[in-house]
């Protein structure tokens, strides 16, 4: 019976050891995932936070930017309309419009509207943004809708022009557009640069906003609108963000 106890004992010995080094093994293994695991959900998050930072930064300068060139274009247009004799026509706003938008990427459009509601607005038509919301002819790249009053009708004209402003087609419907109504118009101001909150433009439906400002002499006030479709576009994509965040950090 001694021997048998004391094989039993020995038995029971090494089977308690056994299971207590699973244990630990076992508990070593789980507390090492754990902390494994606690490490990669703060390297996640902590990568999170710095991409929301990196984020927040550059959408910051963008809007900057956004900022310092719709303020700095309309002050250059209400400049050259206020010191060249006589009021422009159509073709000369054109020609002047065409050759603000060169090297201003986020440029929507620039107009300007009279006291007598006639109204000249030209719109860049390369940004996608622009394309898709329009039935376009090929090598249409500028659009100038003009509204005006001609004895007792109101009319809008809508014409499309290839790269080299050439003319393409027209298009002319009644028009209920009235610039002396808009707040960018009422809100002008002849000593200042005045910026609209962001909202949906009128001809084109895209949300952005406008930079406008009085010119007393012409009775008429400039406009330039700042297109927020493409950043909004950027934020709203994972895919567009990821592409846009490369290109910012390699700037």
């Amino acid at each position: 019976m001694s021997k048998q106890s004391s094989g039993f004992k020995k038995f029971s010995i090494r089977r308690v050891v056994a299971l207590l080094f699973i244990i630990a093994i076992s508990a070593t293994a789980i507390l090492s995932a754990s902390v494994i695991y606690s490490l990669t959900k703060q390297r996640e998050v902590d990568t999170a936070i710095e991409t929301l930072e990196l984020v927040s930064s550059i959408v910051s300068d963008r809007l900057e930017q956004f900022d310092h060139v719709g303020e700095q274009t309309t002050n250059q247009l209400a400049y050259l309309l206020s010191t060249t004799p006589g009021k422009k026509t159509t073709a000369e706003l054109i020609e002047l419009f065409g050759a603000a938008f060169v090297g201003n990427e986020f440029l929507h459009s620039i107009y300007v509207g009279y006291d007598d509601d006639h109204f000249v607005q030209l719109f860049s038509l390369e940004p996608e943004y622009i394309r898709s919301q329009l039935d376009l002819m090929e090598g249409e790249t500028w659009m100038v809708v003009e509204h005006q009053t001609n004895g007792n009708s109101r009319t809008k004209s809508t014409r499309y022009f290839f790269d080299n402003l050439e003319p393409s087609r027209e298009v002319i419907n009644i028009s209920n557009y009235y610039p002396t109504e808009r707040g960018w118009y009422t809100r002008a101001k002849p000593d200042s640069v005045s910026k609209s909150q962001p909202y949906l433009f009128h001809n084109i439906r895209i949300t952005g906003q406008t930079f406008s400002k009085r010119l007393p002499k012409r009775r008429a006030v400039v406009g330039v609108d700042i297109s927020l479709a493409e950043l909004g576009g950027i934020l709203n994509s994972p895919l567009k963000m990821s592409n846009f965040l490369r290109e910012q950090t390699f700037m």
